[in-house]
């Protein structure tokens, strides 16, 4: 024992006369081990002839202790933190990305639906008219009045009358120049990813009640898109390739 130090280890010395030194010492250590798990064979010292001599050190269960509390007392260190502060910045960058992408998507789909909606209530509420009324006369109020708008679309009576689409942006629905038997319908800040998709919805060799499709960033636009639409005519510069946001403005009988 070198003392009475609650931090002292504890020497123990083993010996064997000659005639029973164990054969296999490496066994016989793991052995011990096993028992006790605070001992550590520090050496072993074979003598000529005389025996063998095993030093065993009893290492104190406090260090060990005080070891592992010391360690989990640290906490992280600066690179550990950077690390999994920029793990965590990787993955919103890419949640974010993938937000976007399924935002843009959701806001496509609702756009078409609204236009596609709005040609079907309008064509409906004049069925057997004469004429859609006078020539550029605002249609909005009068099909907000027959309770034909689209229901994910806000109206606003103004001054000056707002329809909110898809986009955020503001929606016309006009009469076409005389003889009125047309209608204008204006969506207005249609993003380039969008653009395209609602650009290839109609055509005239497809749809009878059609009349043409203009895009830009003017209001009205007034770049007129070859019919039947294709993608390379659509990501023009001067139509959907334009601006990150354009106008579109399609004329229906």
């Amino acid at each position: 024992d070198h003392g009475r130090d609650r931090h002292a280890d504890h020497v123990i010395l083993l010996g064997f006369p000659a005639n029973s030194v164990p054969t296999r010492l490496k066994p016989f250590k793991t052995h011990i081990d096993t028992l006790l798990k605070h001992i550590r064979i520090e050496w072993i010292f074979r003598g000529m002839g005389h025996g063998a001599f095993i030093v065993l050190i009893l290492r104190n269960p406090m260090e060990k202790a005080m070891k592992t509390t010391k360690h989990m007392a640290r906490g992280f260190s600066l690179l550990e933190l950077l690390l999994v502060v920029g793990v965590g910045a990787v993955l919103i960058l890419a949640g974010l990305s993938a937000y976007r992408l399924v935002s843009e998507g959701n806001a496509a789909t609702s756009g078409v639906r609204q236009l596609q909606t709005l040609k079907q209530q309008v064509q409906t509420a004049f069925q057997g008219q004469s004429n859609y009324g006078a020539a550029a006369a605002d249609m909005r109020p009068t099909l907000n009045t027959l309770n034909l708008l689209p229901g994910d679309m806000t109206y606003s009576a103004g001054p000056p009358v707002n329809l909110n689409n898809a986009f955020s942006g503001n929606t016309l629905i006009t009469v076409g120049a005389a003889p009125q038997t047309t209608f204008l319908i204006q969506m207005n800040n249609v993003p380039s990813s969008a653009c395209n998709k609602l650009g290839q919805l109609f055509s005239t060799t497809s749809n009878s009640d059609f009349v043409s499709l203009k895009i830009g960033t003017a209001s009205p636009p007034t770049v007129a898109i070859a019919q039947p639409p294709t993608v390379a005519g659509l990501a023009a510069a001067t139509a959907c390739g334009a601006a990150a946001q354009v106008n579109m403005l399609w004329e229906f009988r």
